[in-house]
């Protein structure tokens, strides 16, 4: 086996090992020192250590929702990628690379976008589905999951449209798609689950304001993993074949559903009563 390698001599899946057990290390050792019992507002690593544990005790439902939707619309993408840039070198007889991946990355962008609008809104639900679970201590199901998304599906799909657009447009500049990830965290929490609000990308907007410090801090927590992915494995992987590809698009959903049971939990802690103060002792 001589494989595609990146920096010339250092294969993808190597890469990949090495960043998930970093995130292990992050992860796993966060969902171990978490106090599933403890009262009021939890700090990044006991959020993200609980969202890896409801992650964990609802593992199949949710890998398997990662593979068909994670996993699905990577290998969608990259295949409009691939076929508009090998249409660009084969009509060009001066070929540029550095163009034709310019060229081919827009209609792959747009993919997303399409995908992101749509069938993300779904996916949002799903996964809030096993939040809602949780915070009940009743068990969950796929079958449930999957009615419980549907019945969400026209609240949540206008407003989660709306702010992936605006993160998806802010990101060409990087920097303003960074400050609409951070002001819209909580607008799949509130379309899913409050049937009242009419306007969840304002509520949103306030209901962040003087807490986007730790929400970009657990963005942060994650990457490790951003950073590998978006640059040098996703480009690798289309090198090495769509199984590839697959894969890293299906556990960059797992690791967006524990992010998203973490902006959940930030949401919820705002309704939540703070535990009464012990009282002084007698003098």
């Amino acid at each position: 086996m001589n494989p595609t390698a990146i920096s010339g001599d250092i294969h993808p899946l190597l890469v990949l090992a090495g960043t998930l057990a970093v995130m292990a290390v992050l992860l796993g050792g966060a969902a171990a020192t978490v106090r599933p019992d403890s009262s009021g507002p939890r700090g990044i690593f006991a959020a993200a250590g609980m969202a890896t544990r409801v992650y964990i005790q609802n593992l199949a439902p949710l890998t398997l929702m990662a593979a068909l939707t994670g996993g699905t619309s990577a290998v969608l993408s990259s295949w409009v990628g691939k076929s508009v840039h090998d249409w660009y070198m084969r009509g060009n007889a001066v070929n540029n690379p550095q163009v034709a991946l310019l060229v081919s990355e827009l209609p792959n962008s747009i993919i997303v976008l399409i995908w992101g609008c749509t069938v993300s809104a779904f996916v949002a639900a799903f996964s809030l589905y096993f939040w809602v679970r949780h915070e009940r201590n009743e068990p969950g199901s796929l079958y449930a999951a999957i009615n419980y998304a549907l019945n969400r599906l026209p609240r949540v799909l206008p407003a989660h449209a709306k702010a992936y657009g605006l993160i998806w447009l802010g990101n060409i500049v990087v920097i303003p798609g960074i400050w609409f990830s951070l002001q819209f965290a909580f607008v799949d929490a509130i379309a899913t689950l409050d049937d009242r609000e009419q306007e969840p990308l304002p509520r949103s907007q306030r209901l962040t304001h003087g807490r986007r410090g730790k929400i970009f801090r657990t963005f942060a927590l994650f990457l490790p993993w951003i950073i590998s992915y978006q640059l040098p494995l996703r480009f690798a992987f289309q090198d090495k074949g769509m199984g590839y590809v697959f894969l890293g698009g299906t556990i960059d959903q797992m690791f967006g559903f524990i992010l998203s049971f973490c902006f959940v939990q930030y949401y919820l802690d705002l309704f939540r009563k703070k535990p009464e103060a012990a009282p002084a002792p007698a003098r």
